[in-house]
């Protein structure tokens, strides 16, 4: 909007419009506190009580939705059952997330490990060399992870799951 429109509008627009934005959310916050206390719903008198009888009718609709799509999702409307299992899924949650940063911190110890032994390999072949000694061809761990996956994909065999692995 151009700025001269500003310019052009009667002064008493512009306060109508602010006291109108003022008064609507003095209502917004007048039917909240309606519906949080039985007291000022007596003070509005009868259109107080049905303020506050609708918001709570409304409340309980809204509590009804969000059971009903609970009951699609889980498979009951118990509200103890569903809590349940959302307790539930939040521990899985924090064991899943637990388990994620313990093989993120082995896998950072494996690759620091990995470097250190692929150094002292390379030390080692360097001092055998110049001791005279012939050293055996030695694969390092990426090398032979990256070989075996190779074999493993071509004999058609697929990755282990987790009950193969312990057992």
């Amino acid at each position: 909007m151009p700025p001269d429109v500003w310019d052009r509008l009667p002064v008493p627009v512009i306060y109508v419009v602010g006291v109108g934005i003022v008064v609507t959310l003095a209502i917004i916050r007048l039917g909240e506190a309606v519906a949080a206390s039985e007291t000022i719903a007596k003070a509005f008198g009868r259109p107080g009580k049905w303020w506050r009888d609708r918001i709570q009718q409304r409340s309980a609709r809204a509590k009804e939705v969000r059971l009903a799509e609970m009951r699609e999702v889980f498979g009951t409307k118990d509200y103890g059952v569903l809590q349940e299992r959302i307790n539930m899924l939040e521990e899985m949650v924090k064991i899943l997330a637990n388990e994620t940063h313990a093989t993120m911190d082995n896998r950072e110890m494996d690759a620091a490990y990995l470097r250190e032994d692929a150094e002292w390999h390379a030390r080692a072949s360097i001092l055998a060399a110049e001791q005279g000694f012939k050293m055996l061809k030695h694969r390092s761990y990426t090398q032979f992870c990256r070989e075996w996956r190779i074999a493993h994909a071509q004999s058609g065999k697929k990755p282990r799951d987790e009950k193969s692995r312990e057992g």
